[in-house]
């Protein structure tokens, strides 16, 4: 499960000091052209952070967002709450019966509880957030019900690890308590049909992205070539201290196409996947 309230944190931060570095070469390169030693640093380490970091920080900006408009019951299919009690009593038959989840509940969901709440797509537990397949690399690939030791709705989650030098699928059992069968049961309904593929949530989400990524993995390289005509330029007038703007350019063009291109790919994954491939 994504914890998107650490999450968003963490790449706010270093979206911040990539920001920063980038703010402190701007603020005192004379001209911009003083590319060595700390500057030229703060210019690398600034760009490349901000160029992949803004869209990771955006990326869990939009999960932020989804969990407070399901917490605010915004498109909740089903939710019930688990009190304190309840949480000790369901982990201390799982230890009892040797039974293994993936749902670690927090210090602070042990001490005051937690509420579970199921959108079309998404699955909340306090600050965690997890997907069906059609939105997210570590999604939702089965669901059902356990009814020893306790009512449980079971679910098989679908993770991208790093084996070696490769990423391999690995699935886990998440298991939550049941404390309101009616409500499960809508959540089970919902859940089995989208996985099935007789239900798509949101149809058109991933062809719109898909067309934006086309177009900026093709619009990318143009910058790249206009930074390279423009250093050329300056390098025929002799005029290479004009100042840093055609390395800028060319950076951004190279390493956003890389971005696009990454950006695409997995657009054109999860849109596959949507649409009913594996």
């Amino acid at each position: 499960m994504i914890h998107v309230v650490r999450d968003i944190r963490l790449s706010g931060l270093l979206l911040g000091l990539s920001l920063g570095a980038l703010g402190w070469f701007f603020l005192l390169s004379p001209g911009f052209t003083d590319t060595e030693g700390p500057h030229g640093i703060a210019l690398v380490l600034g760009g490349l952070g901000t160029l992949f970091g803004l869209p990771v920080f955006l990326n869990f900006l939009a999960a932020v967002r989804i969990r407070h408009r399901l917490l605010a019951g915004e498109g909740v299919i089903g939710r019930w709450p688990v009190r304190a009690a309840g949480i000790a009593e369901y982990q201390a038959l799982q230890r009892q019966y040797g039974i293994g989840n993936s749902w670690k509940p927090s210090r602070a969901e042990r001490r005051d509880g937690v509420e579970i709440v199921f959108g079309a797509e998404t699955l909340v537990i306090g600050g965690r957030l997890l997907s069906l397949p059609t939105s997210g690399l570590q999604s939702i690939r089965g669901i059902g019900f356990e009814a020893e030791p306790a009512l449980t709705l079971a679910i098989v989650c679908r993770a991208w690890v790093k084996v070696g030098s490769r990423l391999t699928p690995m699935d886990e059992m998440l298991r939550l308590p049941v404390t309101d069968i009616d409500e499960a049961n809508k959540v089970m309904a919902h859940y089995r049909a989208a996985l099935a593929g007789t239900v798509i949530v949101r149809p058109d989400r991933w062809r719109s992205r898909l067309r934006a990524g086309i177009v900026l993995t093709l619009a990318m390289p143009v910058v790249a070539l206009a930074g390279w005509l423009w250093a050329d330029g300056l390098r025929a007038g002799d005029r290479q201290g004009d100042g840093i703007g055609p390395l800028v350019t060319m950076l951004v063009g190279l390493l956003g196409t890389i971005a696009a291109a990454v950006f695409t790919l997995l657009v054109w994954f999860l849109h596959r996947r949507q649409r009913g491939g594996r």
